[in-house]
């Protein structure tokens, strides 16, 4: 008697604006796994592992306009999880309730010299206005029991769709040369290069601004 192949559903889906507890708990385990010391998330957070969870918890699970979750699901549970912004959209205010936990002196560094570095990275790479002209991704994940799924090539290209629907460019920053040789091979384009400052030390990284291109689809 033959044993019946289980069969694997995948599902790629943008989150409710209000998800379930549940929901927001799995998402943020995933991103907190896949970018423990990652040196631009400790710039961006402060250096301070508490504030970065608060903040993940806080932009998927509230419903905020200018943020965007997709989630790619394995029979039923979430193993991949994609942050970002919408055409149109710039890079979230960090509420007080956060900020106010930071070192005085890291905050001041990271508006003065952080973000402008990001940002002339941004323009450089996607124009004068930066990230509010693409679809842009802010953090893409995966779990690592479902990477053999391939689900960050797919969730990629369901991004791309959803970029292509609003006629608009699919974009993402990376830090990591092996990583843009990955999105080479998806459709993405090096636009621009320029260094970050990651510390206030100075210390600094090469981070590359990359860009898979609208178009059309020549069935429409």
């Amino acid at each position: 008697m033959s044993v019946p192949e289980q069969t694997t559903e995948v599902v790629i889906a943008k989150l409710p604006s209000r998800p379930s507890p549940e929901q927001v708990e799995q998402c943020v385990s995933i991103l907190l796994d896949a970018f423990n010391g990652d040196p631009i998330v400790d710039a961006i957070s402060g250096f301070n592992p508490p504030v970065w969870a608060g903040l993940l918890k806080h932009r998927i699970g509230n419903g905020e306009p200018d943020w965007e979750t997709y989630v790619a699901t394995v029979n039923g549970h979430i193993q991949g999880v994609a942050l970002v912004i919408p055409p149109g959209k710039g890079y979230p205010e960090d509420p007080d309730e956060f900020t106010s936990q930071l070192d005085p002196k890291i905050f001041a560094w990271q508006k003065k010299t952080l973000f402008p570095s990001m940002t002339t990275l941004d323009t450089l790479s996607f124009g004068p206005h930066g990230i509010r002209d693409p679809l842009y991704l802010n953090f893409l994940a995966v779990s690592p029991a479902a990477r053999k799924f391939g689900l960050g090539s797919r969730m990629l290209s369901h991004l791309k769709t959803v970029a292509d629907s609003q006629q608009a460019d699919f974009a993402l920053n990376s830090e990591h040369a092996h990583l843009c040789e990955y999105y080479g091979k998806r459709g993405f384009e090096v636009r621009g290069e320029s260094p970050v400052v990651i510390h206030p030390s100075g210390q600094e990284l090469v981070s590359w601004g990359l860009v898979n291109p609208f178009s059309v689809d020549p069935r429409a």
